[in-house]
């Protein structure tokens, strides 16, 4: 029988399987971290071999024994007809870097993939840089990083990637480039919370109805706070001003790198 040969160089222990014709799994063994190690097995050329972070087995006196794949499946193989075989697993650790070279102390933010909300990472003092280890940060790439000045500038964004070793530097330059504003754009808009008795310019579903958004009536409930049709539109009607006001805001915006552009929105309650 064949003899393979695999390298974990990964800190994590590796186990692998084949898939059968019923489409059940087949586990094969385990690899430990940091370690090479030879299995001898039955395989028929152009087996397909998965490498899994996790592995269980189920077992029972009445059945087979049943294997599960409960990690992050990120590596495979396809065997050959050689006696002798090897392959060297994939290497999913990560080593992120981010160096300061300015004058300044910089701050660090990842954002939530779920809320989009940001979540401080910690300060960063000029000349000195801060470095991250994931075992695994290669399977989890596009994790989002802000870095900013004390001000709440943002001086640049960076996505992680697949490649196991990647570096972000601020320089003098950076912060240079934030702060060179010469000129201030204000754009100002109006939220009014009260209904829009005229047209819809920017309905949801055009053609306009010509009516307009009467806002949350008793149509549907007799309790305001009952009426979910009621409140929905609300809420459909408010994210279309919105998005249309941000989308006047952009026709209107200086495009001259040296002019800040700040958004300001008023808001006014019916009387």
């Amino acid at each position: 029988m064949p003899t393979f040969t695999f390298t974990n160089n990964n800190d994590f222990d590796v186990s692998f399987y084949s898939i059968t014709q019923s489409g059940a799994l087949r586990g094969w063994g385990d690899v430990t971290q940091r370690e090479t190690k030879t299995f001898v097995l039955d395989l028929p050329a152009g087996t397909k071999l998965h490498f899994t972070t996790k592995m269980t087995i189920s077992m029972s006196n009445y059945g087979p024994t049943v294997y599960h794949d409960e990690g992050i499946t990120f590596d495979a193989y396809r065997t050959t007809g050689a006696d002798r075989q090897t392959h060297t697993i994939r290497n999913v650790s990560l080593r992120f870097i981010i160096r300061n070279r300015s004058t300044s102390p910089v701050f660090l933010f990842t954002v939530d993939p779920h809320s989009g909300n940001e979540v401080a990472a910690g300060r960063l003092l000029p000349n000195l840089e801060n470095q991250s280890w994931d075992p695994q940060g290669a399977l989890k790439p596009s994790t989002i990083w802000r870095i900013k000045d004390a001000a709440g500038a943002v001086l640049k964004t960076y996505g992680t990637t697949a490649a196991n070793h990647q570096e972000v530097e601020i320089n003098a330059i950076t912060l240079a480039t934030m702060a060179n504003y010469t000129h201030v754009q204000f754009i100002s808009w109006e939220v009014y919370t009260g209904p829009n008795r005229g047209p819809r310019p920017w309905a949801m579903n055009p053609p306009a109805d010509g009516r307009g958004y009467t806002g949350i009536g008793k149509e549907n409930a007799p309790d305001n706070r009952l009426d979910v049709e009621g409140q929905i539109e609300d809420i459909r009607e408010r994210l279309q001003f919105t998005y249309k006001a941000i989308e006047e805001a952009y026709k209107l915006a200086v495009r001259h790198p040296t002019t800040l552009k700040v958004f300001m929105a008023r808001v006014s309650l019916p009387r």
